[in-house]
């Protein structure tokens, strides 16, 4: 029976050899990194929101070239980007592209198009503590702490009626 585990996901390095070696001598280097697609999504929660696996330990090695590189990023949700953005120059969010995906990322990195937009989202600097947190290691949390209409929000306008 195969089992997907997510935190198994590029949890080697057995590559990063070839990888580096392939990067001595480009003279620009593209790193396309992120979740695989069964990391993301319905179900698929995670506490710890940085790159899975190894790959700020290949971030890490393509810095050291010296030469210049960009890392895209294909996700399904924000990622904790601080270390990615401490040695990374460049970073392209591309999220989970449809089919187009190679074309429009050539796009922007050949500077074809000027990208923008508004994000609807906050990439966090740090994970939070939230309940699946919590869940693993203090134990059961109860749920109906921020469930049936209660939550942390206050309301701004809470005079109108």
């Amino acid at each position: 029976m195969l089992t997907f585990r997510p935190a198994d996901e590029c949890g080697s390095d057995a590559d990063f050899d070839a990888a580096v070696a392939a990067a001595q001598g480009a003279d620009q280097i593209v790193l396309a990194l992120g979740e695989s697609r069964g990391q993301s999504g319905e179900a698929a929660s995670r506490s710890d929101i940085d790159l899975p696996g190894l790959q700020q330990e290949l971030i890490d090695r393509i810095a050291a070239l010296k030469k210049p590189f960009v890392v895209v990023l294909f996700n399904g949700r924000p990622l904790t980007l601080a270390k990615v953005d401490a040695a990374s120059p460049a970073i392209l969010e591309a999220w989970f592209p449809g089919t187009e995906a190679g074309n429009a990322v050539a796009d922007v990195l050949f500077g074809k198009v000027n990208p923008g937009g508004k994000l609807a989202v906050t990439f966090p600097r740090a994970p939070a503590l939230g309940l699946g947190a919590a869940q693993r290691s203090i134990g059961p949390v109860s749920n109906t702490r921020l469930c049936y209409g209660v939550s942390r929000q206050t309301t701004v306008n809470s005079h109108r009626t």
